[in-house]
């Protein structure tokens, strides 16, 4: 063999070395790239950023060197997403006929299609909605009003009605109890 042809096997092996260390490294920054990526999926969705966190699920899965583990993960995310946003969609319709409802003042009738009904469905999916407890406790505040207005005119059967429609809104509260009970024991109804 001439010394060209060890030159040229040398430099060839040279090449293949150089061509398998840069694979290794580029692999090694795709999968930084990946965890990078899926760990802020994590945080989006651990702040409740569910759009956002959803986009990079997505792309997280679009990665090759993704690994199965995290994948199975991020599909389980991806699933819990959609199931918070359809919940999100439908606690925003109930919301606007919760309002326009209240807005006419329809807060106890027609059945099913009144204020209390929607804050109640809303409510039950998401007990800290802010806008719903300020409907409800609006809509409280009305009756309580309402039946001490017919209280003072000695009016004490409208008055009781009004506490009891309180009460059909928010049937646990203590005070609108006592204070029907109060006013039943004054009208001497048992």
């Amino acid at each position: 063999m001439n010394r060209k042809w060890i030159f040229l096997i040398i430099a060839f092996l040279f090449i293949c070395v150089a061509a398998t260390l840069g694979y290794g490294y580029i692999s090694s920054d795709s999968k930084s790239a990946t965890d990078v990526i899926f760990t802020r999926a994590e945080e989006l969705y651990s702040q409740k950023k569910y759009i956002s966190a959803l986009k990079y699920y997505q792309l997280f899965l679009s990665q090759e060197t993704a690994d199965e583990t995290s994948q199975d993960l991020a599909k389980q995310r991806i699933t819990s997403i959609e199931g918070k946003l359809e919940n999100q969609k439908r606690i925003e319709t109930l919301l606007e006929k919760a309002l326009t409802a209240f807005e006419d003042n329809n807060f106890l009738t027609p059945d099913e299609e009144n204020a209390t009904h929607y804050t109640i469905q809303i409510l039950e999916m998401d007990p800290q909605n802010t806008t719903a407890l300020q409907l409800r406790e609006s809509m409280i505040e009305y009756y309580v009003s309402e039946a001490e207005k017919h209280e003072r005119r000695r009016r004490l059967s409208r008055a009781i009605e009004n506490y009891e429609n309180a009460l059909r809104i928010m049937p646990e509260n203590q005070d609108i109890h006592e204070k029907r009970m109060a006013l039943m024991q004054t009208a001497g109804i048992r």
